[in-house]
C-alpha cells in the first residue's frame, strides 16, 4: 500500500506510474494526511498484536495449544471489519447503540477477564483499563451504550464529553 496526500494535480498526473508500484491510496490535500494514515495504521497493528500476546499468555497458562488458538484466531478475525467499520459511524455521528451489548451488560464480564487474567498470573492492564472506562461511562449515566462509547473517555483529561 502506497499513502499519498498532497497537490490532487500532481497526484493525478502520476497516478497510472504509482499504481504500477503497487496499491495506490490517496489521502487528500493536505500533505501530512498520508503520514496521519500511516502512523494511524501502524498503531492499530501494534494495539491489535500486543492484545493478541497478552491473550496467548492466557491461553498458554490454561494449557491451550497457542498455535492452534492463533488459528482460530486468524479464521475468525474476518468478522471483526463489519464492527469496525460500524464503530467509525458510531464516533463520526456521536449516536452509540449497544453495539456489543450495552455498557451495563459487558462491564460484568470485564470483571470476570480481569479476574481470570490475574489468577494465572498474566498481566491485566488493559483489561483493567477497558472496565474503568466502562464503569466511568456507566457513572456518566451511559451504560444503555456500547463498547463503541468509549471513545467519549479517550480525550485527554481535563476535556471530556460525557
Amino acid at each position: 500500500m502506497l499513502l499519498f496526500s498532497g497537490s490532487p494535480d500532481a497526484f493525478e498526473e502520476h497516478r497510472t506510474t504509482l499504481e504500477s508500484l503497487g496499491n495506490v491510496a490517496y489521502h487528500g490535500p493536505d500533505a501530512g494526511m498520508a503520514a496521519v494514515e500511516f502512523m494511524a495504521q501502524v498503531a492499530i497493528g501494534y494495539e491489535f498484536l500486543i492484545g493478541f500476546l497478552h491473550t496467548l499468555r492466557l491461553v498458554s497458562a490454561e494449557g491451550v495449544d497457542v498455535a492452534e488458538f492463533a488459528r482460530r484466531v486468524s479464521a475468525s478475525i474476518g468478522g471483526y471489519a463489519a464492527l469496525v467499520d460500524a464503530f467509525g459511524v458510531a464516533v463520526q455521528s456521536g449516536e452509540y447503540g449497544p453495539d456489543l451489548g450495552s455498557l451495563n451488560v459487558q462491564s460484568a464480564l470485564m470483571d470476570d477477564l480481569v479476574t481470570h487474567r490475574e489468577s494465572k498470573g498474566v498481566e491485566a492492564v488493559r483489561m483493567r483499563e477497558v472496565r474503568d472506562l466502562m464503569a466511568q461511562r456507566i457513572a456518566d449515566g451511559h451504560g444503555d451504550h456500547g463498547f463503541s462509547s468509549l471513545f467519549e473517555l479517550l480525550e485527554p483529561s481535563g476535556s471530556r464529553a460525557s
